[in-house]
């Protein structure tokens, strides 16, 4: 349904992942398929203080790497 991209997600602990107030999944590592365009991901974890939102924009076949390990 139209053209994709990938977000790549690495974190030493579980992360809660979502994208514009989707939730994509929880995992340590996971790859996302999301539409081209501009998007908003929020990686959360309370129990380890991990919550930052990133903006990003995907092109078409593009995979950008998200690392919650800060």
């Amino acid at each position: 349904r139209g053209p994709v991209g990938w977000v790549l997600v690495r974190s030493r602990v579980p992360v809660k992942v979502t994208a514009n107030g989707k939730v994509l999944g929880t995992s340590v590592e996971a790859r996302y398929r999301l539409p081209v365009g501009h998007h908003t991901l929020t990686i959360e974890n309370a129990r380890h203080g991990i919550s930052f939102s990133e903006p990003l924009d995907l092109a078409v076949g593009q995979t950008v790497l998200v690392s919650a390990n800060r």
